[in-house]
């Protein structure tokens, strides 16, 4: 499985099959399409953000876990390009965690 993260300063340790890139995301996903990838998994606000923007991602799936954070925390980071999302399906499990998949709207 190809592994790539995205990264302005890399780690100060090695992590095995992991590749650093200091490059944009549509590097990366030409890169992993020149390996035959299809779908990527992408985390982190900031890094999703910039996924987006790039119109790079398909469908999101957001987890909701039923703890309150106080003041909260912004979900994607700081403020971003407005996208709209259909969804696609929601799930839930007897924790409470509820999943919901989304289709990205072009």
């Amino acid at each position: 499985m190809a592994r790539r993260a995205l990264t302005e300063h890399a780690p100060g340790f090695a992590i095995p099959s992991l590749a650093p890139e200091p490059h944009s995301p549509t590097t990366i996903a030409e890169s992993l399409g020149r390996e035959g990838v299809r779908r990527a998994y992408v985390d982190g606000g900031i890094v999703i953000q910039q996924f987006l923007a790039a119109k790079l991602i398909d469908d999101l799936t957001l987890s909701v876990i039923p703890v309150l954070l106080g003041s909260g925390i912004p979900l994607f980071g700081g403020p971003g390009t407005e996208q709209r999302l259909h969804l696609e399906e929601p799930r839930s499990w007897p924790t409470g965690l509820v999943q919901l998949r989304y289709r990205v709207e072009r």
